[in-house]
């Protein structure tokens, strides 16, 4: 359900970015590979908001931390949508 995805989010920019992510037109795109990379696309932007979120919210080091490096490996995925078609 989008909209209980978004009202996850309490900042409204974060609310509009994530309305954004989900408004991209999955529906134009030609293969079923490409539409679940659209997709898995879309939930990694997701949890990099959250993530951007708990980081800015937290005042726990270990949390910090644990943030931090789950950021750097979500840097670390990329999906290439022109290597799938």
């Amino acid at each position: 359900d989008p909209a209980g995805i978004i009202s996850m989010f309490p900042e409204e920019e974060q609310q509009r970015q994530i309305a954004e992510a989900f408004h991209q037109n999955v529906g134009n795109l030609d293969s079923p590979a490409m539409k679940e990379a659209a997709l898995k696309d879309l939930m990694l932007n997701i949890k990099r908001l959250s993530l951007t979120r708990q980081d800015r919210e937290s005042n726990d080091f270990n949390d910090i931390k644990r943030i931090r490096s789950e950021l750097e490996q979500l840097e670390k995925v990329r999906i290439d949508l022109q290597e799938i078609e």
